[in-house]
């Protein structure tokens, strides 16, 4: 499901009217491709089984977390790199573009929690209708 937010860089690059195809410019779009996509929407897939893994048990008992082949403490190890390495990707683009203010390590830290909150109890907003729709689309979107 990553594979939308690599297409969407590009495009939103493109659309800029300010992309050229120059190393340090590809560079920081594969950049920006890596921190949205395995990393920062891998956190929120990770997370968002972690905390299904009791209801997974029932519905889909073979899925990797409920069937107990990857154990929890190797789930959390996972969803602490790729938050970790997503954010210092996010910061690394800050200095890349010299923000004086490092927004987009802000963004990921916001779409980051809002992700948790998606899934985490006690908020676990998916369970809110229309909010939860509204918080996981923010969070890609951030």
């Amino acid at each position: 499901t990553w594979i939308p937010l690599i297409w969407g860089v590009l495009c939103g690059a493109a659309a800029s009217g300010n992309f050229h195809w120059r190393p340090a410019e590809v560079g920081a779009s594969i950049a920006c491709m890596l921190m949205s996509g395995p990393l920062l929407a891998g956190y929120t897939q990770t997370i968002n089984d972690y905390y299904d893994r009791d209801i997974d048990a029932i519905n889909e008992p073979y899925r990797p977390i409920p069937s107990g082949a990857i154990p929890l403490w190797q789930v959390k190890l996972q969803v602490w790199l790729l938050l970790l390495a997503g954010l210092a990707v996010a910061y690394g683009l800050d200095l890349w573009a010299g923000h004086d203010t490092p927004v987009l390590l802000l963004l990921a830290l916001g779409g980051s929690f809002v992700s948790f909150i998606y899934s985490a109890p006690p908020l676990k907003l998916k369970q809110n209708g229309w909010l939860g729709n509204y918080a996981l689309g923010a969070s890609y979107i951030a």
